[in-house]
């Protein structure tokens, strides 16, 4: 089957909508859309992405900047509670300026590696075209499409409403009720764009949308694999394969004209049943195996282009969900409400993304492994050539001694068992910290 260049383009578009978005609004992605260009994605210093992207590294580093210079009372309100909170504290605002200014920076710098992944997403849909599969119509495909717009939404609506609630709302009562704007007020709604393009960095899903679409087209291999051999009917592996009722009407034809011999006859007779059947087979367990090696190629490609994004971000997470229990430890005791709510807005924002990334990443290598095992539980092995069968348990033992993995940055692996750890030693520091800060 031909690709189709304009379908393809359309569905992979329809599905990173939502995943383009959250990286436009944040300043992660500086880079704006032309569906009918080649390659979509394309840079420009005046385009709203951009802008966005220049946005949020004033915020970011002015906000800083500000908070040291003109708010050294929150500082020393700060240093009241112990040295060990005033700490803390630095290191939450450390974290996420450090994350929100470096992250911009990388956007811009491998702005062209992005569209280059991007592109190459493109080429992959069409090698999944012309072998015979529908890229359009995968279910797959449809349900990663909603699972991104559900996840921005669950991260854009809780973000604006506390922004607004505790940044906005908040202080302009406080505004009213002491006439005139206290330091404290004017601090308060600071921190709250600090927060909302700390928080909107974060919750991008860029990063995301790569790992659930190699996910998806492991499962519509998996499921064509089942279509196809679950009868023991073969559907034609190429354009060039004829079907046996092809064969027979041509063959009668040739017996109507008498422009053959009885043995060609002969020959057209057995053709099926002893070269295309077999043909037919390996052709299409071939193609499975190119495709197999295909997304390997590309879950590579992507370690390469987010592996230092992906360090930094899992960083920023993991010490922020630390530092923001601790504070609500002890801001729970003192019955601040309002505080422990910010808290837990910020273990839910970061959380969020630590889970997402955990699961989305981890489940790459079980489906590729399970590409073939089905392939060897549906397929006729005994009815494969030597090389078919070879190649088969070549790509077996590759994938159980060394499946397709994201790293970060080769540090450690993302899974959910790898995410699991590196907070299970965390939780050590938070103990540590509250171990200090009982014995001041």
């Amino acid at each position: 089957m031909a690709p189709r260049p304009h379908e393809i383009s359309k569905t992979l578009l329809k599905t990173s909508r939502y995943a383009i978005w959250s990286c436009q609004l944040a300043g992660y992605l500086p880079l704006s859309i032309t569906p009918k260009a080649s390659p979509p994605l394309f840079f420009s210093w005046i385009s709203l992405p951009t802008i966005s992207s220049l946005l949020g590294l004033f915020v970011m580093t002015g906000w800083t900047l500000t908070y040291y210079v003109h708010f050294k009372s929150k500082l020393y309100f700060m240093r009241v509670f112990g040295s060990t909170e005033a700490f803390a504290y630095l290191l939450i605002i450390i974290a996420g300026t450090s994350s929100g200014v470096y992250l911009r920076f990388l956007a811009f710098r491998l702005r062209e590696k992005d569209s280059h992944l991007f592109q190459q997403n493109f080429k992959l849909f069409e090698k999944f075209e012309s072998f015979g599969f529908k890229v359009s119509e995968w279910s797959e495909i449809a349900k990663v499409q909603s699972y991104l717009k559900w996840s921005f939404y669950s991260y854009f609506i809780p973000l604006v409403v506390l922004c607004t609630m505790a940044h906005i709302v908040e202080p302009l009562l406080l505004h009213q009720k002491f006439g005139r704007w206290l330091p404290d007020i004017v601090y308060t709604m600071g921190s709250g764009a600090w927060l909302f393009w700390s928080y909107l960095l974060i919750g991008n899903l860029w990063i995301v949308f790569f790992p659930r679409v190699y996910c998806a087209c492991y499962r519509e291999i998996i499921k064509d694999i089942k279509a196809k051999f679950a009868t023991g009917r073969r559907r034609r592996a190429s354009s060039i394969v004829w079907y046996p009722g092809e064969i027979f009407g041509k063959m009668e034809k040739l017996k109507a004209k008498e422009t053959i011999k009885i043995k060609n006859v002969e020959f057209f007779q057995n053709f099926y049943e002893d070269g295309l059947y077999k043909y037919d087979l390996d052709v299409s367990v071939n193609q499975y195996i190119e495709l197999v090696e295909s997304l390997g190629e590309m879950i590579s490609q992507f370690n390469t282009t987010f592996g230092e994004r992906l360090l930094w971000e899992m960083i920023t997470c993991i010490s922020t969900i630390i530092l923001s229990a601790f504070f609500g430890c002890f801001w729970l005791n003192r019955g601040q409400l309002r505080v422990i709510g910010q808290n837990l807005g910020s273990m839910y924002f970061y959380g969020k993304k630590v889970v997402e990334l955990g699961y989305s990443c981890g489940n790459i290598s079980d489906e590729a492994r399970s590409v073939v095992r089905t392939l060897i539980q549906h397929v006729p092995l005994d009815e494969l050539s030597e090389g078919s069968r070879r190649k088969i348990r070549y790509l077996q033992i590759q994938l159980e001694s060394s499946p397709p993995t994201v790293t970060a940055k080769q540090f450690f692996t993302i899974a959910s068992s790898s995410v699991t750890t590196v907070l299970s030693g965390m939780a050590g520091f938070l103990v540590a910290l509250i171990q200090f800060r009982r014995g001041e």
